[in-house]
């Protein structure tokens, strides 16, 4: 399971991205937003590119679709605008 089978498989049905990025851990990081899984990790949150997700396939995924749509971007609370910038740059550089 990863995003970009998924975007391939559902892609018709897309009309919004919500864009995060996680880490993964055997235990919930003190600093971080953490959600358990079924597995008995836990994903927490990360800043946009230094996480799991590998946004190169997942953008590639979204121009075989052809999406247009809208998306939103989540960043870790105190992010400073020269990482938004940065992370905007590598979204849209192809």
């Amino acid at each position: 399971e990863n995003p970009e089978d998924f975007i391939r498989a559902v892609g018709s049905h897309i009309c919004h991205v919500h864009i995060k990025d996680y880490m993964l851990y055997d235990t919930p990081s003190p600093d971080r937003k953490c959600h358990a899984t079924r597995l008995s990790n836990y994903l927490c949150d990360a800043e946009i590119g230094t996480g799991k997700i590998d946004f190169q396939a997942v953008q590639r995924a979204f121009s075989d679709i052809s999406y247009n749509g809208m998306y939103s971007l989540e960043f870790v609370p105190g992010c400073e605008e020269a990482e938004v910038k940065r992370v905007l740059h590598r979204l849209t550089v192809r």
